[in-house]
């Protein structure tokens, strides 16, 4: 049996990002094992062991953000938090220099995808050709 369906289309973080996380975690816990081995427990030892846990925690939420262009719903989110929404749900697409992109919403809120590496521009046409394609012609 043959659909006329496409598959959707899935945006995950840039790989220079999830690196990047990737390098500060493994800064923090080179750190706390260096000051562990050198000073035992101290002040400092026990930041960077904090430091180490939040960031493991950071490549968890980078690895697992992503953005879904299904048919007709758009899905953000990471591993803590996902939100759906349909294309008759979205009024239009948005966003500004420094601020990310942004969806406006039916209800008059505002919703924020995760930033995943992406131009601001780039991401925001991407998801006005999705927002396009996926509104039931009127």
């Amino acid at each position: 049996m043959s659909t006329d369906r496409n598959p959707p289309r899935v945006l995950r973080p840039r790989r220079w990002l999830l690196a990047l996380v990737i390098g500060v975690a493994l800064l923090f816990i080179a750190g706390a094992v260096f000051t562990v081995w050198h000073s035992g427990w101290t002040l400092v030892s026990v930041t960077f062991v904090g430091m180490s846990i939040l960031a493991c925690a950071g490549i968890l939420e980078v690895g697992t953000s992503r953005i879904v262009l299904a048919e007709g719903s758009l899905e953000f989110g990471s591993l803590w938090s996902r939100r759906r929404y349909t294309a008759t749900d979205i009024v239009s697409v948005t966003w500004e220099g420094g601020a990310g992109v942004f969806l406006k919403l039916g209800n008059g809120r505002w919703a924020k995808p995760p930033m995943l590496g992406y131009n601001s521009q780039s991401l925001t046409n991407s998801l006005r050709a999705w927002l396009k394609r996926s509104r039931p012609t009127e």
